[in-house]
């Protein structure tokens, strides 16, 4: 047994042979915290590159034309 590996552990939920697979199931349902600098889901990036596109959260926008 080779323990957790790194891939696998970036998934943060167990991998339950009769369940659909959700990632980050021990955050939301065990509520563990993130192992983010703050502990939390972080979607705002304050950076000019994503201030200047109008990228600095996520929201929803149209398809490009095809």
């Amino acid at each position: 047994n080779w323990g957790m590996v790194g891939h696998g552990q970036s998934q943060a939920s167990t991998i339950k042979p009769d369940e659909v697979h959700n990632p980050l199931r021990w955050h939301t349902e065990d509520k563990i915290p993130y192992d983010t600098l703050v502990r939390r889901a972080q979607f705002y990036i304050d950076h000019e590159w994503f201030l200047e596109a109008g990228e600095e959260l996520p929201t929803h926008k149209e398809p490009p034309p095809g």
